[in-house]
């Protein structure tokens, strides 16, 4: 399976998945479906996407935040610039917001300028070590992964013992798909924070790349004693139990997190890759339209999904994946 639609990522305290009766996957909809969209260097569907955001939440900085990334793709880097003065006035302690004009105006040949947002995001959060670490999470949103280790590497010279920071540095090996490196520095970060569930499940998920599902077990199992109700701990679980044909169980497992969080749209869309496993087409059949109508962007994954070329030629599905 592929590891976008099949895994949650834990790679920073601020978007780590929490208990579902405190978190509604709704809030974070627009979020994904931008972001999936700037990863694939689609900037107008992004920012299509975006206007639907703003028009719900009018208020939130967070739109313009990412209306700026869509606009840098479209090398329009002065209207960039605007929009991310319009999500700090906003709200003014935005501490991505100034870092990222930082970067923007370094990149626009204006240092003085970057320098002055970069020293008001100091003030918000002094901790110059977080700040690169923050930098780096905007390196990963813009797909620019290099300048995301860069950073990363600044961040890890300033507090060596920083978990948080091993831990970003092994969510960018899994996005280069350099498990064995991702492996070690996930270690390191739960060496330094044994008892904190995203690293555990961190370093579940890398074990089930790798093909080492005893040991993947063993991790996601361990965050689960955690944080028995994570829907991303258990999402990871079940398809761990998918890849090792445990059909059944991995069924169950992603029903829980359905059960504890009926707007959590990926566990919809991984019941439909195990439904079609089973046999159950017509159950896949509808898990994948809630799936889809939850998170546009999964009717171009299940296109090309090998999970479901059993039903590849069925009419149904043929009209659920079909372009508008």
């Amino acid at each position: 399976m592929k590891r976008v639609k099949s895994f949650t990522h834990y790679d920073d305290r601020e978007r780590k998945p929490i208990t579902p009766s405190r978190y509604n996957w709704e809030d974070v909809k627009w979020q994904k479906i931008a972001h999936i969209y700037l990863v694939r260097k689609t900037p107008q569907k992004a920012l299509d996407i975006i206007e639907k955001w703003k028009d719900e939440m009018p208020d939130s900085p967070e739109p313009f935040l990412y209306e700026a990334m869509a606009l840098f793709e479209m090398n329009k880097l002065n209207l960039a610039i605007e929009k991310l003065w319009k999500a700090v006035q906003l709200r003014p302690n935005f501490y991505q917001g100034w870092l990222y004009l930082n970067i923007m105006y370094f990149r626009n040949g204006n240092p003085g300028e970057a320098m002055k947002c970069f020293q008001k995001a100091l003030e918000i959060d002094n901790d110059i070590a977080n700040a690169w670490l923050e930098k780096s999470q905007i390196g990963i949103l813009e797909g620019d992964l290099q300048f995301a280790l860069d950073c990363v590497e600044k961040s890890i010279q300033l507090k060596p013992d920083c978990a948080e920071c091993w831990n970003r540095k092994g969510v960018i090996m899994s996005y280069w798909k350099r498990y064995e490196e991702a492996e070690q520095f996930f270690i390191k970060a739960a060496n330094l924070e044994p008892d904190n569930p995203r690293f555990l499940a961190n370093l579940g998920k890398t074990y089930t790349d790798l093909g080492k599902y005893d040991i993947a077990e063993k991790y996601l199992n361990k965050a689960l004693r955690l944080e028995k109700n994570n829907i991303g701990v258990l999402n990871n679980y079940g398809l761990l139990l998918s890849r090792i044909g445990n059909l059944e169980e991995a069924e169950k497992v992603i029903r829980k997190c359905i059960e504890y969080d009926a707007s959590y749209f990926i566990a919809y869309y991984n019941l439909a890759c195990i439904s079609v496993k089973t046999g159950k087409i017509e159950q896949a059949l509808k898990n994948l339209k809630i799936a889809i109508s939850k998170f546009p962007p999964y009717k171009e994954m299940a296109q090309n999904d090998h999970d479901f070329d059993p039903i590849r030629d069925d009419e149904r599905f043929i009209a659920l994946v079909a372009d508008e």
